[in-house]
């Protein structure tokens, strides 16, 4: 496989782990939003409505107690506004309650709170009622018949605040757990993720070693020093290394040593026949000289010989006068 392909291979891999971590998290950071925003709105929510009830409950009772045994007009007048402003609280926050509560076991408690705050509100008005002409019967019923109606709506709605505060717990919890467990996943994923980037790059990195040969400092050094045509340094390669790089750079070298040397050596045979061939020019030069100077001396020789025969010819020439005048003198003496 290419060295491209292995590094595309390896980051769509790595990419694809980190797009993964992230849509992960961006998955379980939403659940844990959600379940943080249904804690936070939905559910302490309610556990606080539950709490202003019981507040408003107990509010109430003490104002129809106060109603019951005070004799101060003032006192039942502040007592009145009281008890009115928690009655219509209350209203308020049933209504509400009664639009959000969804469990089965919350439906039952606020059913039982909604069917007894009717005959608890009116066992209360009968009881400040009574208290004007007929005191006695009024702590009477407020002993009994607003009491046992009291416990049934306190014990409902104490019951419904710690429904809603389990619900709520359970909810933190599980927020808790999730968030834990995201956690984990994220770390396992980001575990997963530097393997395969620490795998990556070491085969990365070993295939390119392997391919080079050494680090590219030394080879750079290396090719830098063969181009400068220093090839007398040994270039050190791996055991069984004969493919890489700086291989290629020592069989290069090794080439060039062995062209170097055939060029030397075709060098100095070129300088020992051009000295030859010279030592020959100067020999031939010798003897043309000995030969042109033969040549003068046989010239001169043969001008001596010219000179010679034309002396002769001239003598040959005086005897044959003188042969004929001789005869001429013979012939006139005879």
């Amino acid at each position: 496989m290419k060295l491209s392909t292995r590094l595309a291979l390896g980051f769509t891999v790595t990419i694809a782990l980190g797009v993964g971590i992230a849509g992960y998290s961006a998955y379980a950071l939403n659940e844990l939003a959600g379940k943080v925003d249904e804690l936070a709105s939905n559910r302490m929510v309610k556990v606080a409505q539950f709490s202003r009830l019981n507040d408003n409950f107990n509010t109430m009772a003490r104002a129809a107690r106060n109603l019951i045994i005070s004799t101060d007009p003032k006192v039942d007048e502040e007592e009145r506004a009281r008890l009115k402003a928690a009655q219509a609280d209350n209203e308020e926050l049933l209504k509400a309650l009664d639009g959000t509560i969804q469990t089965p076991a919350g439906r039952a408690l606020l059913k039982t709170i909604l069917d007894n705050r009717g005959p608890y509100a009116a066992a209360v008005d009968k009881a400040i009622q009574l208290s004007t002409d007929h005191p006695a019967e009024a702590g009477q019923l407020l002993f009994t018949e607003v009491r046992g109606l009291q416990g049934v709506v306190f014990k409902a709605v104490e019951d419904s605040k710690k429904q809603q505060q389990a619900l709520a717990d359970d909810l933190a919890t599980t927020a808790e757990a999730a968030a834990r467990h995201a956690m984990s996943v994220a770390g396992v994923l980001a575990l997963l993720m530097s393997a395969v980037g620490g795998l990556l790059a070491w085969r990365v990195s070993r295939q390119v070693m392997g391919a080079l040969g050494a680090e590219p400092e030394a080879l750079n050094a290396t090719a830098a020093q063969v181009a400068d045509g220093d090839l007398s340094q040994s270039i050190p390669l791996q055991p069984g290394d004969t493919t890489s790089v700086m291989a290629t750079l020592a069989r290069m070298q090794a080439e060039l040593n062995r062209v170097v040397g055939s060029v030397r050596s075709g060098a100095d045979s070129v300088a020992t026949a051009s000295a030859q061939i010279a030592q020959g020019n100067n020999d031939l030069s010798q003897r043309t000289e000995e030969q042109a100077s033969n040549l003068e001396e046989t010239a001169a020789s043969m001008e001596q010989i010219g000179s010679t025969v034309r002396g002769n010819s001239d003598n040959a020439q005086q005897a044959n006068q003188l042969a004929q005048a001789a005869s001429d003198v013979a012939s006139r003496g005879g």
